[in-house]
């Protein structure tokens, strides 16, 4: 039952819903180790079994479960420990507590709610129970690393959102949704093409565009743009939070904005073609520094005669230069064939 489980969702079910049947258990529970919120992501519908899943980030409510050296233990009502373990649940009489463990750290508690003690009645039971565990655990282990890696060949490794592979299988999941409960799809597309020419951008009417308070940067901006309505605003978040209503696009330097989209990965940076406007960067210096303003100014040279800076420029903020590399071999790729 375990074994046939191969992804976490139906691992958790069988944990959760069939081994509880299988095995005449009053209800089960199960604790994860999750101290950087990955599981949380991963685990899909996962508020169906309220508090029977719990998601921890510290571990040591878990240890407190336990001797130093965690082992399967068989706790009754008149156990402190039953206070904190299936706690919405009445009529337990005993609960089964089985630490789940890898390379020797906790990674999870699974507790069990029964009414029948027998299930531990000698060594031989307990030998079983263990191996229980540690079956539960290697199963855990390896369901969480093939969703992780099934999420990574439908997922952008930068933007963590959905690359061309994860869209088609979303947009087959909603229109399956939309054909079974007869309701029509509808699919929102934003296009910022029109953004990339000047030419496009002088033909647009009441075209509402914010800007950080910056006289050096607003006549410039209205030279160019003399169909905008410039928008100051005090600060950068709130329009990329969406807080910010009826702007249609922000203006600002390319590689401020290349830092802006790693936080918010929704919006992108255009450089319109046909503008040509450049800002002055000025780099303060203490008093009695010239020898180093003019090294700063030797080495800023160099590199400009010898173009690094625009393989710089090109690299990092238009994105320039960027090839192909092909895929070392790997087992998990070549031979399981688990991703792409």
């Amino acid at each position: 039952m375990l074994l046939c489980a191969t992804d976490l969702p139906s691992l958790l079910e069988v944990l959760l819903v069939s081994m509880p049947r299988h095995f005449s258990f009053q209800v089960a529970e199960l604790w994860l180790y999750d101290p950087e919120k990955l599981l949380s992501d991963l685990v899909a519908g996962g508020a169906r079994y309220g508090q029977y899943l719990q998601l921890r980030d510290e571990v040591f409510s878990m240890q407190e479960l336990y001797d130093i050296e965690p082992d399967i233990v068989l706790i009754d009502a008149t156990d402190s420990r039953m206070f904190e373990v299936l706690k919405t649940d009445y009529g337990i009489d005993h609960a089964l507590l089985l630490p789940l463990m890898n390379a020797g750290r906790m990674i999870g508690s699974f507790h069990c709610g029964m009414s029948d003690v027998s299930l531990l009645s000698g060594p031989a039971e307990e030998d079983l129970l263990a191996h229980l565990a540690a079956l539960i655990s290697v199963c855990l282990r390896n369901a969480i690393s093939r969703e992780e890696m099934s999420r990574l060949s439908v997922l952008d490794p930068l933007t963590r959102m959905s690359n061309p592979r994860g869209f088609e299988r979303d947009i087959s999941r909603e229109i399956s949704r939309a054909q079974r409960l007869r309701q029509p799809v509808t699919l929102l597309k934003m296009e910022i093409d029109e953004f990339s020419d000047l030419s496009n951008i002088l033909q647009m009417k009441s075209l509402r565009v914010a800007m950080p308070k910056n006289r050096y940067y607003k006549n410039p901006l209205k030279d160019i743009f003399p169909n905008i309505e410039i928008i100051e605003i005090s600060s950068v978040r709130p329009f990329l939070q969406g807080k910010i209503d009826d702007i249609d696009a922000m203006a600002g330097g390319a590689e401020v904005g290349t830092a802006w989209t790693l936080l918010y990965p929704q919006y992108s940076v255009i450089v319109p073609k046909g503008v040509n406007f450049k800002a002055p960067t000025a780099l303060g210096l203490p008093n009695g520094q010239a020898e180093f303003a003019i090294f700063m100014n030797t080495w800023l040279d160099l590199k400009k005669k010898n173009g690094v800076l625009d393989k710089l420029f090109g690299h990092w903020i238009i994105g320039e230069g960027q090839s192909k590399r092909e895929p070392r071999w790997s087992v998990i790729r070549d031979v399981l064939h688990w991703i792409d």
